[in-house]
């Protein structure tokens, strides 16, 4: 069973349970990164800018820190942010202190919706008993995905 960020997962390695850090757990459960970067709105946090969900990126404050369990807002411990600005992220010139001031600022219903993903537990998915192609293809067909896929969606 699949356990929510405040739960921890366990699956790091690390012997106690909820000893997982935010960046395993990101890792581990790929959906919850494409519903925060939904949150922000597919909007880089740092220039603004609109993104596919597929470009943003999660960039987690402080990845060599003590685990994150105990963390009350784990929403306060991350950004979501564009390619051009992950790189940039990621060099030392910019200092913890100068991504929280981006965490600071961040609207509050946004920050609220990134808390709520993180710590909502992950519902285990369950394929379909039927492997009954036509049955698959007749879905397709009259739930307009193929034109979807032709039509770029």
């Amino acid at each position: 069973m699949t356990k929510n960020f405040a739960e921890g997962t366990g699956g790091s390695g690390q012997g106690n349970r909820g000893e997982e850090d935010l960046s395993c757990f990101l890792r581990a459960h790929p959906v919850k990164t494409r519903r925060l970067a939904r949150a922000c709105g597919c909007r880089c946090e740092h220039c603004g800018f609109s993104y596919p969900v597929n470009l943003l990126s999660v960039h987690i404050l402080n990845p060599q820190g003590s685990p994150l369990h105990s963390e009350s807002n784990p929403q306060n411990a991350l950004l979501v942010l564009c390619p051009a600005c992950l790189s940039f992220f990621a060099t030392p010139e910019v200092i913890r202190e100068q991504k929280m001031v981006l965490v600071r600022l961040r609207p509050k219903d946004t920050s609220q919706a990134m808390r709520k993903i993180l710590v909502t537990p992950s519902r285990p998915y369950t394929p379909p008993e039927s492997r009954d192609w036509a049955e698959i293809f007749g879905e397709l067909m009259t739930g307009g995905a193929p034109d979807l896929c032709l039509n770029g969606g």
